[in-house]
């Protein structure tokens, strides 16, 4: 078979969604005499296919393979013609190392994808901004597990810049990301129990969220509901103890109206932010307030463990 019968094969497998026998299709087309852009091609498309199957190390050795050819190609060429397809590969092999624990190789990979994202950006920031902001989260996220908070911090600010001057020309799109950046940066200054600096960016989240649920309710008050309660614990353990349950109150109400859309989603998230005012309330020495909250929690839990209650009781 020549190049395009085997892309006419191939699109034919996926309409069928035969991918076992597509994954047969391009294991044998690596034994022809293609060019290496094209061998590279169809390991690159070895490695997503095995990663949709689970074998993520057959997936990080085909796309490995993939990448290390169009390395090659691109340092002949030196045209910056393989920059978006290496940064493409680099971050899958990123987020697959992250997911087998090996961290040292995911962070070389994502900082290979940021470096050929940049790249591109300079060429045509409008459509490679976007990947340059998305790989600084990855990588602010990996160096928070390890963890490295000056490291994950420096990202996360990356990322949060990147997207807070997109969404100066587009904020219906990415207001989102700018507040998703800002809640990993308070989320970090909470495990190294900063609560005051994390304060600061739960805020500046909220009033990112407060307006993209009204626009769309069902899509962005989980998030609303999720950063309301962050900004409860920090200013729990801030002694602002009036406005924690201000905060827990309003993050109540959503998850009140949350429940009537998904019970089965958000009921277990309303039972933890009633428990969580019960022991606040008790904190403040409000034992009735306390028994109230921690009943109407016991309530929400006995609906849960009914269907699961390995989990629940």
């Amino acid at each position: 078979m020549d190049y395009q019968q085997i892309q006419d094969k191939a699109r034919e497998l996926i309409q069928e969604g035969n991918y076992e026998a597509l994954i047969d299709l391009y294991i044998d087309a690596l034994e022809y005499d293609f060019p290496n852009s094209v061998q590279g091609e169809f390991l690159s498309a070895l490695g997503e296919l095995f990663g949709h199957f689970g074998d993520k190390q057959k997936a990080i050795d085909h796309y490995s393979a993939a990448l290390e050819i169009f390395r090659g190609e691109e340092s002949k060429e030196g045209k910056g013609d393989y920059f978006a397809v290496m940064a493409a590969v680099a971050n899958n092999l990123g987020i697959l190392h992250e997911e087998m624990n090996d961290d040292g190789n995911a962070a070389d990979r994502f900082k290979e994808a940021m470096e050929n994202y940049e790249k591109l950006a300079e060429r045509k920031p409008d459509a490679y901004r976007p990947y340059v902001g998305t790989t600084y989260y990855n990588l602010g996220n990996l160096f928070g597990k390890k963890p490295d908070y000056y490291q994950s911090r420096k990202y996360f600010q990356k990322s949060y810049e990147v997207f807070k001057e997109l969404a100066e020309a587009n904020p219906d799109h990415y207001d989102g990301y700018v507040a998703n950046a800002l809640i990993s940066l308070g989320n970090s200054y909470i495990e190294e129990h900063d609560y005051a600096n994390a304060e600061v960016y739960f805020k500046r989240a909220v009033t990112l969220y407060r307006v993209l649920t009204e626009k769309s309710f069902e899509t962005f008050a989980p998030y609303l509901a999720a950063t309301l309660n962050n900004l409860a614990v920090a200013c729990k353990n801030t002694k602002q103890q009036d406005k924690a349950v201000g905060f827990y109150q309003e993050t109540l109400e959503l998850y009140n109206q949350l429940v009537e859309v998904n019970q089965g989603a958000f009921l277990p998230y309303r039972a933890g932010t009633l428990n969580s005012m019960g022991i606040l309330f008790l904190e403040m020495h409000d034992n009735d307030e306390a028994i109230n909250f921690y009943e109407r929690a016991i309530e929400d839990y006995e609906k849960l463990s009914d269907h699961q209650p390995d989990t629940f009781n």
